[in-house]
């Protein structure tokens, strides 16, 4: 069965499926549900920048200012925004919205209204509730600093709904929504007509608890956040209030949520003849947040080249023997093998001092030492020779480079062949700059392991599905070390490859401490290109094409999404040699083609995208800050304020990997005889890619098994996930052609042409519906 085959499509009489797309059209919502949804993620993006809202202690002071004191001045004033404590706990009460309607009534006598604001607009109508709120409560403030520890005062509430463990569960909901194609308007109108075919399932089925998938829960809360028209819109629906219980969170199998998710999607087929499940709207893991280790600003001063000024401002010398009359001393900079400068000092004086005798600038990315020499003048003065006596030399590269401030020095030295002769140095050098991290990779042999899928600690913040008690998730880990100019490692880079779990794994460590992880994601989490009015500004995927992508992680959570592919892979033609009678015909050269790349940065809302020209012998990956070589594993970071130097190592590993795995190559080919198979190929063809001999890939796992396109094709794994099929994507056969021809059919040259795959790799975490249901 082709994989377009698998979307499962059922027969079901078209008299059925009128009827029920008739009834779900005609389903009138009086909310602009695109526009509150758009509101609403701007809002909870707003909180998460505030850890505190989600604190117990914090939320207890806050639940008073809202049930004694907001609720009664929000009864009297419609849809007046709150601020932002309080906003967050009337946001999560009326997502219990028949608790809250109780509530309400019990406290103001009515249901008190609310409408979500773009933050512009909500910004504006704040200042109409301060008033209110000066006016009617001038001893207590309208805004509360989010570290407030002010004391909550003894009240008996009457609230019947859990509010703090609410708060939670909308921290791990704002994950699940929080990637930016949430925010297209296509995406975002076809899931109010999955609202609405949801609402229509739920009057269907009214007994059933049915489980929605995220793109219809942003939609469903957005509506009952106006509690007013929820209430007039499902009550027209139901008869009744329609429920939103979103306290059912368990996944593991044969649980509440697991098997209505399984009838949910049973029931959606059979309504209207299509999966449930949609790309990008699939459950997402835990969130990040804080589970990562922050490196510091003091942790880079130690790793980072420094620039500085370095001033020698006395130089003397003692002991020269007297019969050396005439002489000079030539003080020689170097930086690495680079000749920077040179300051002559001549005889008779054995003393010389100025404020500069010398001053130049240096780094620390090479060896910097200066050379002092001293010549004895021999001959007439017009052609005579310099006959060196002496030489020693000042290193002061580590004094600088581990240096927090600049200092004076002082330094005795002596001539390495004549010791009695001491010159001593005086100067300074200015307070060193950290200007940027350079390591070279030292790629470490791959090791077979058991991981076991439920610790976190062996993986880290990754998503991970579930395996049959039978299946052993046999994963090869590399650990592989950076060295800083100083030869030190600083960083490690462990990198995980599981076929069973078709999951590939980057976590980056400084030292013990993990600080960055990248991860395979695939249609669960992003979605196809045609979902989307504007596809070339978020990140999704085009699977016919062969894309994969990594996730980014780091302490802040989701910083990136990395998306590769092979492109430019061209096959060669034979020349046809002429003959007496007919002409020849020129062959067609072929290309191995190359690896395009496109980064999006999830907090800066950019996007960078770019090819590596392996067609041109070009290795090199330069990105600013980031300048890494996949060939020699030099890899050099310009540090600024964001101080993001594991996330760009990440990012160069990732490359690496991505190479890995979206690399062509011909049937039969094996990782473990990768090398074999790309010398041969150079026989063949002159244009290859030399991927065993580059560093950077073969860290990313090239010798080794790995959930590769090549691997789907061979394995016939689909790119399904969480029962979301690709056959209306365009993607039928994904399997590797022959080889053999003009380009080199080998993994070297990626002369097989595209073995494709979507990018279908772990992260469904067994399926992945909403945490939630009504």
């Amino acid at each position: 069965m082709t994989i377009a085959a698998s979307r499962y499509k059922i027969n079901l009489s078209n008299d059925i499926i009128r009827m029920s797309q008739e009834k779900f059209e005609k389903i009138h919502l009086s909310v602009v549900l695109e526009e509150a949804a758009n509101h609403q993620i701007s809002f909870l993006n707003n909180v998460n920048q505030y850890p505190e809202l989600y604190e117990p202690a914090f939320l207890k002071r806050t639940l008073y200012r809202y049930e004694i004191l907001w609720l009664p001045l929000a009864s009297k004033h419609d849809f007046i925004p709150a601020p932002l404590d309080i906003e967050w706990v009337w946001h999560c009460h009326m997502l219990a919205p028949l608790a809250y309607a109780e509530d309400c009534d019990r406290i103001v006598g009515k249901l008190v209204n609310h409408a979500l604001y773009s933050e512009q607009v909500r910004q504006n109508k704040l200042q109409k509730s301060r008033e209110l709120w000066t006016k009617a409560y001038p001893n207590e403030p309208f805004d509360i600093p989010p570290n407030s520890d002010d004391p909550c005062p003894e009240y008996k509430s009457q609230l019947s709904y859990d509010i703090v463990a609410a708060a939670a569960r909308q921290r791990v909901f704002l994950y699940q929504v929080s990637l930016p194609h949430y925010t297209d308007y296509r995406f975002l109108k076809q899931a109010i007509i999955r609202y609405k075919k949801y609402l229509h399932l739920k009057q269907k089925n009214p007994a059933t608890f049915l489980v929605p998938c995220y793109d219809i829960d942003l939609i469903w809360h957005s509506h009952q956040l106006h509690p007013i028209s929820y209430q007039k819109d499902t009550k027209k629906l139901f008869n009744r209030v329609f429920n939103h219980d979103d306290t059912v969170n368990d996944r593991s199998p044969n649980s509440k949520l697991s098997l209505s998710d399984i009838e949910t999607r049973n029931l959606w087929i059979k309504t209207y003849n299509e999966t449930f499940s949609m790309y990008g709207a699939m459950y997402r893991g835990e969130p990040p947040e804080r589970k990562l280790y922050k490196i510091t600003k003091e942790n880079l001063s130690r790793i980072s080249a420094k620039h500085a000024m370095f001033v020698v401002e006395k130089v003397s010398i003692q002991n020269i023997p007297e019969e050396v009359r005439k002489f000079n001393l030539a003080l020689k900079l170097f930086q690495g093998s680079d000749y920077l400068c040179t300051k002559h000092l001549n005889g008779p004086n054995i003393e010389w001092e100025g404020k500069a005798l010398m001053k130049h600038d240096i780094s620390t990315h090479k060896n910097c030492y200066l050379t002092i020499t001293l010549y004895k003048k021999v001959g007439l003065t017009c052609c005579g020779n310099n006959v060196s006596l002496g030489t020693t030399m000042f290193d002061f590269w580590k004094t600088i480079h581990f240096a927090s401030e600049g200092q004076s020095f002082s330094e005795t030295l002596l001539l390495d062949e004549a010791p009695q002769i001491s010159v001593q140095i005086k100067g300074y050098f200015t307070n060193p700059v950290s200007t940027a991290c350079n390591f070279t990779v030292e790629v470490r042999p791959y090791k077979k392991f058991t991981l076991p899928t439920q610790i976190e600690q062996m993986w880290g913040p990754v998503p991970l599905p579930h395996l049959p008690n039978d299946v052993q998730n046999v994963s090869f880990v590399g650990e592989h070390l950076l060295h800083d100019t100083m030869k030190i490692n600083q960083f490690t880079c462990r990198i995980i490859h599981c076929t069973q779990l078709l999951m590939s794994v980057i976590q980056v460590y400084y030292h013990e401490k993990l600080a960055v992880v990248a991860h395979l994601i695939d249609l669960d989490q992003l979605p196809a290109s045609t979902q989307l009015a504007y596809p070339e500004s978020y990140p999704c995927f085009t699977p016919s094409s062969g894309e994969r992508a990594l996730l980014v992680k780091n302490h802040t959570g989701d910083w990136a999404i990395i998306i590769g592919k092979w492109a430019g892979l061209k096959k060669g033609v034979p020349g046809i040699p002429g003959t007496r009678t007919t002409k020849g015909v020129k062959g067609v050269k072929g290309s191995p083609g190359h690896l395009a790349v496109s980064i999006f940065y999830l907090h800066k809302k950019s996007i960078k995208k770019f090819s590596i020209p392996y067609e041109r012998k070009n290795y090199e990956l330069n990105i600013y800050p980031l300048l890494a070589n996949l060939f020699s594993g030099h890899i050099n970071i310009k540090l600024d304020d964001k101080l993001e130097v594991a996330e760009h190592i990440a990012v160069a590993f990732a490359v690496g990997l991505l190479h890995v795995l979206c690399q062509p190559h011909p049937k039969g080919w094996n990782p473990q005889l990768a090398a074999v198979s790309s010398q041969n190929s150079a026989k063949i063809s002159q244009e290859f890619v030399p991927s065993e001999n580059m560093v950077l890939v073969q860290a990313g796992g090239y010798h080794v098994d790995t959930p590769s396109n090549y691997y789907y094709s061979q394995n016939n794994v689909s790119c399904m996930s969480a029962g979301c099929g690709c056959g209306d994507l365009g993607i039928s056969d994904l399997g590797c052609i022959d080889g053999s021809g003009g380009c080199g059919g080998c993994g070297g040259c990626g002369g097989c042409g595209g073995c494709g795959g979507c990018g279908g790799c772990g992260g469904g975490c067994g399926g992945g519906c909403g945490g939630c249901g009504g």
